[in-house]
């Protein structure tokens, strides 16, 4: 049986860190999906990046699931695959399963336990200002295109309960703007199935 986890001293994730970590290791589609969401750039490179993906019959492939390299559009992708999401050795906490504060889910994990997860994510941002994925490892390429996204992903979680507070007031004059198309397009890379979410978030 795990242990629960205990909190310590809380840590700050370092924002800039992970800029440069996603900058130097993460797919252009990931730099541009950084810049959006940090950095107030606009969503057309997100999309164009995205359009890179396309297979030309309405799906994605080419990687879009970083796993699988066939050029094709497979089973997985169309599926709508999330960050992880059925890998060998993951393991998920409530925060995979109630990702947003005020979510009707939360009333099922205590409040304690929750913020100890969101201790532990924080901690867990490497010398090199990225995070890392906890399921089998299948090809280096994929590997570091991985850890682009679940970077991606940990900083959404964190900034979400209000564990990026230094960056908070930078970006609330541009949020409300901002949100109306933010929430499918900040998750095209992580959800292969992309052209109906990123079609959404332009609605």
């Amino acid at each position: 049986m795990a242990r629960p986890l205990r909190r310590s001293v809380v840590a700050m994730p370092d924002l800039a860190a992970a800029e440069a970590f996603i900058a130097i290791n993460a797919r252009v589609l990931d730099r541009h999906r950084f810049a959006h969401r940090w950095k107030g750039a606009g969503v057309e490179p997100v999309l164009a990046a995205l359009a890179a993906y396309a297979t030309g019959d309405g799906a994605y492939g080419h990687a879009l699931e970083s796993d699988l390299r066939a050029p094709l559009a497979s089973p997985a992708a169309a599926g709508g695959v999330a960050v992880g999401r059925g890998r060998v050795g993951e393991r998920h906490t409530p925060l995979d399963l109630s990702p947003r504060p005020g979510a009707r889910s939360r009333v099922l994990f205590d409040a304690a336990l929750v913020d100890a997860h969101l201790d532990h994510l924080a901690g867990a941002q490497r010398d090199d200002g990225g995070w890392t994925f906890d399921w089998m490892a299948w090809r280096k390429a994929a590997s570091a295109e991985w850890r682009g996204i679940v970077t991606l992903h940990a900083l959404d979680l964190l900034a979400a309960s209000g564990r990026l507070e230094q960056h908070r007031q930078h970006v609330d004059d541009q949020q409300d703007d901002r949100d109306s198309e933010q929430g499918d397009v900040d998750h095209a890379g992580e959800h292969p199935a992309a052209a109906r979410s990123a079609g959404r978030a332009m609605e």
